[in-house]
């Protein structure tokens, strides 16, 4: 990896980025006439919402995404570019996934983050169940329509990285079944599980039904991938899971807080959705979801915000609420920016000899292309 001078590296802000979140909760409280008391409890309502189911996804997912980075696995350019989805998802983080893969993918490094980031997206268990769990949605559906979208999305992020990789890239000493079996072991018991949920009572049974159910799947799988490792590795595993969630949820906290107060001092006019198609609906939450992306810059705090301020409108909206998880998870891919932390991953290592304004181009131009080509799909399917 390259260093480049701090003069590239965008500013520290003067506060961070979850405390501006919650003092601009506060102000926007404030500024629409709240009592004290109702303002109170409009923050602690959006604060604390879901922050339990959140709790039970992220932990077991970012310990399991520090147990796999344990694993010591050879150069492979192509089980990185096809694990890359996998360990986006899986990992709940591109980034993550990036980080541990990129040694393997040597000249193929920036088609892996493209897949990453894809599969972070809207591959289970990451974009479409987070987006599910912040709009109230349990339709499993979504999921399944993501992971339809996500073939074609996936391939034109490869296709674009493609033109900008270096020719003849020959293939690295191959990991082999080990390395395979070091990371797919955990996520095929995950999907194993949830799919018997899904098809069978398994879910519902007293006890042990909640195994069975997407959170416990990740529980499962963290708890596998932490077993193949040795003893003295799986407290740091877990403290590290620990500590990434604890900071994730006070950022998503603040930001599912600040989208309930815009939604309190800012009421929608629903009769003005009432009369739109669903088609419309989908533009409307898809460009809602690349704005408040191309803002914030950080996914989980568009995926919090938003879904805050959408969740208490959906039931009156005419759109399926699963088309509505699927247009929100699309729009987020817009766009990989310099106000993202994953940018600068990226930037740093595999754009690391091109100049700023193309590794922006690169970026921003790919996770466009792929946002746009899942959005076509799910007009497509929704008939447009």
């Amino acid at each position: 990896m390259i260093a480049r001078s701090n003069a590239s590296q965008p500013k520290t802000p003067i506060l961070p980025f979850p405390i501006l979140m919650l003092l601009l909760a506060l102000l926007v409280g404030g500024l629409a006439g709240k009592a004290p008391s109702v303002l109170l409890d409009t923050f602690n309502h959006g604060f604390g919402r879901a922050l339990g189911e959140f709790a039970l996804l992220l932990f077991p997912a970012f310990t399991l995404a520090h147990a796999l980075a344990k694993r010591q696995l050879r150069s492979s350019n192509t089980l990185a570019t096809w694990l890359a989805p996998l360990a986006g998802a899986g990992m709940v983080c591109p980034d993550t996934a990036y980080a541990t893969l990129s040694s393997l993918a040597g000249g193929r490094r920036l088609s892996l983050a493209f897949g990453a980031y894809a599969g972070f997206k809207l591959l289970f268990p990451a974009g479409a169940l987070i987006v599910m769990t912040g709009l109230g949605v349990t339709d499993s559906g979504a999921l399944w329509r993501c992971a339809m979208l996500f073939p074609a999305v996936w391939l034109v992020g490869v296709l674009w990285a493609r033109r900008f990789e270096p020719d003849g890239v020959t293939e690295g000493e191959s990991g082999g079944a080990a390395a395979w079996e070091a990371l797919l072991k955990p996520f095929l018991a995950l999907v194993i599980l949830v799919v018997l949920g899904a098809l069978t009572a398994a879910s519902q049974w007293p006890g042990i039904g909640l195994l069975f159910s997407p959170k416990g799947g990740l529980f499962a799988a963290a708890t596998i991938a932490l077993w193949r490792l040795p003893a003295e590795q799986r407290a740091a595993c877990m403290d590290s899971g620990l500590r990434r969630t604890a900071n994730l949820l006070f950022m998503i906290g603040a930001a599912s807080a600040l989208g309930t107060m815009l939604a309190a001092a800012l009421p929608l006019d629903t009769s003005v959705f009432s009369r739109a198609t669903q088609w419309q609906l989908l533009l409307l939450l898809f460009m809602l979801a690349a704005l408040f992306k191309s803002v914030k810059g950080s996914s989980m705090a568009t995926f919090a915000a938003l879904t805050a301020v959408v969740a208490p409108q959906l039931p009156t909206l005419p759109i399926e609420p699963t088309n509505a998880v699927v247009a929100i998870c699309l729009g987020s891919l817009v766009a990989i920016l310099p106000n993202d932390s994953f940018y600068w991953l990226v930037r740093e290592d595999a754009l690391a000899g091109f100049g700023e304004a193309r590794a922006i181009r690169i970026l921003a131009g790919g996770s466009v292309l792929q946002a746009l080509t899942g959005l076509l799909g799910l007009l497509f399917l929704t008939g447009f």
